[in-house]
């Protein structure tokens, strides 16, 4: 029996496209895909998140304030932004890409090959050029429960360091979010090992008590960038 409710366009485009990215992924990335195990589409979502630069975890602080945020128009003019704020953007509704604003409209972010690079904020949600994994609709950036952003100059010199370099990514052990939390910490934290430990002791859960630490603040908001709503 046909469905009565048929996707909509715009839903349907959206998995066409996702479908696009699985078969592009398990082509190229079969070694990163075994990390699963056995079942397809779990891993061609596992090898779409690690080309995006996102561990597979969730934290529901974050999914919950980024719908009020919304809701209540909370907005931030990109020029408000103080540079060494953590940005993130939502890749799915349970996983986000980080990374640390450089000021000057630069993100400076662990990418899904290694690669240490400055994009642009669109670039940020949307993915650069040639690198089209990303389905991220708005940034975010961290703030305390005043609303004020949480930006340092020694952490936007830290991430500045790393532009230009690789590293050895991998999904369960260094991440997006640990070169986030690193720039906090001047280097103190270590790569992890295994996948369910990532889960359990890195995921972005982590990186908040990372920024809370360094900023003394006990409370973390994410309201959303006005410049780059689509």
């Amino acid at each position: 029996m046909l469905s009565e409710n048929p996707p909509s366009p715009v839903k349907h485009r959206l998995l066409r496209n996702l479908a696009g990215v699985i078969r592009r992924s398990m082509k190229t990335h079969k070694k990163e895909a075994a990390i699963v195990g056995s079942g397809t589409v779990a891993a061609g979502l596992m090898v779409a998140m690690s080309k995006a630069g996102v561990p597979v975890v969730q934290d529901s602080s974050i999914r919950k304030s980024r719908k009020k945020e919304l809701a209540d128009g909370n907005f931030f003019n990109l020029s408000d932004v103080p540079a060494g704020t953590v940005l993130i953007c939502e890749l799915t509704k349970f996983t986000h890409h980080s990374g640390i604003y450089l000021g000057n409209g630069e993100v400076a972010e662990l990418f899904g090959d290694g690669r240490y690079q400055s994009v642009s904020l669109e670039e940020f949600i949307h993915g650069a050029p040639g690198e089209n994994f990303r389905t991220g609709t708005h940034a975010y950036a961290t703030c305390d429960a005043d609303g004020n952003p949480l930006g340092s100059p020694e952490v936007a010199k830290y991430a500045r360091r790393f532009i230009g370099s690789t590293t050895d990514y991998k999904l369960d052990a260094n991440n997006c979010h640990l070169f986030s939390a690193t720039c906090h910490a001047d280097g103190g934290i270590q790569k992890i090992q295994g996948l369910k430990r990532a889960i359990n002791t890195f995921s972005i859960g982590k990186l908040c008590h990372q920024i809370k630490t360094f900023h003394k603040t006990e409370t973390l908001r994410w309201l959303p960038i006005e410049n780059h709503l689509t």
